[in-house]
């Protein structure tokens, strides 16, 4: 994982750009209804294939944040 963090660092750069409006959208959407959320994943997904591994944890810590 330490090895494809380094992939996905340089990725981040971007993603870190997206992630206001993805976080805003996150919050809103997530919190309303669990199957918004797994339509915005899917083009999200799509986009973003090494985000896909790290997406784990981010939906593990978002699990966190709702409750």
């Amino acid at each position: 994982f330490q090895v494809s963090n380094m992939n996905f660092q340089v990725s981040n750069m971007n993603f870190q750009v997206s992630m206001f409006n993805f976080q805003a959208s996150i919050n809103l959407n997530f919190q309303v209804s669990n199957m918004n959320f797994q339509v915005s994943n899917m083009n999200f997904q799509v986009s973003n294939m090494n985000f896909q591994v790290s997406m784990f944890n981010f939906q593990a810590s978002m699990l966190n944040l709702v409750t």
